[in-house]
């Protein structure tokens, strides 16, 4: 039962970074959707196998013998379930550790009032911060907030600012935040597992994707204007009105 429960959830964890680029062309938002849910289960059926392991090996103890209605739950005895505590304490301990910095992380990325400029886009506000680096993220929330930067403003174009914002739009639209800390947990709390590096990889590569598909919109003139400008790396400086942008991705879902 143990063995079962860890070979399939390596399966379903290593699945979505085996060959992902034919779905990550073709449909990224449903690669991410997928893969979400099969991480999910995979995380959750290897945390459940460890545990049930650990209990067996723990029983085993307490009773001061083999209890063998349940010995197929902990095969490798003691030394398995030893082994499989070891492993639920590093996941509970790298996973409080990735979420502490996450949830810092989200308080100390949100723009306070009193700096850079600030303007209501529908139910989001964008935000200017200063600096002349290239800056632009997303802050999901009650009150979302898109940021970027004065030197990312001033090199972009009105088509490519627009596609930016368009971009960090649906990665809250799509409520990317959670299957972006996904990928952070598979690297962190499960980096044991085969194939868990590649799939978060493969996971990140389809958000991103889906963003740009999202933002970019069925406009086949719209997408070839921003590819040209972005490969040509000439964008004069422009600052369209914020609400003007998104129209062609409003309606994406």
């Amino acid at each position: 039962m143990t063995i079962l429960l860890v070979a399939c959830g390596l399966l379903a964890v290593a699945m979505p970074g085996i060959r992902p680029k034919p779905m990550l062309a073709a449909a990224p938002r449903w690669f991410v959707r997928l893969a979400v849910v099969s991480v999910g289960l995979g995380m959750s059926a290897i945390v459940a196998a460890l545990l049930l392991s650990t209990s067996v090996g723990a029983l085993h103890l307490i009773v001061g013998g083999a209890v063998t209605p349940v010995d197929h739950l902990a095969p490798e005895g003691v030394v398995g379930s030893a082994a499989a505590a070891a492993a639920v304490v590093w996941i509970i301990g790298r996973s409080t550790v990735l979420a502490c910095r996450a949830a810092r992380g989200h308080r100390a990325a949100r723009v306070d009032a009193w700096l850079g400029e600030h303007e209501t886009a529908g139910d989001l506000e964008v935000v200017i911060i200063p600096p002349d680096a290239a800056v632009a993220y997303n802050i999901p929330g009650r009150q979302p907030q898109i940021v970027i930067s004065e030197g990312l403003r001033t090199r972009l174009s009105a088509d490519v600012l627009c596609f930016v914002l368009d971009h960090e739009r649906a990665h809250l639209r799509g409520r990317d935040r959670g299957s972006a800390l996904v990928a952070a947990a598979l690297e962190t709390a499960f980096v044991f597992v085969p194939g868990a590096v590649r799939t978060a990889a493969a996971l990140r590569i389809g958000l991103e994707r889906a963003a740009d598909e999202d933002a970019a919109g069925g406009q086949l003139t719209r997408r070839r204007t921003i590819a040209r400008c972005i490969s040509a790396e000439a964008c004069a400086p422009a600052w369209p009105a914020a609400p003007s942008c998104g129209t062609s991705a409003a309606g994406t879902s």
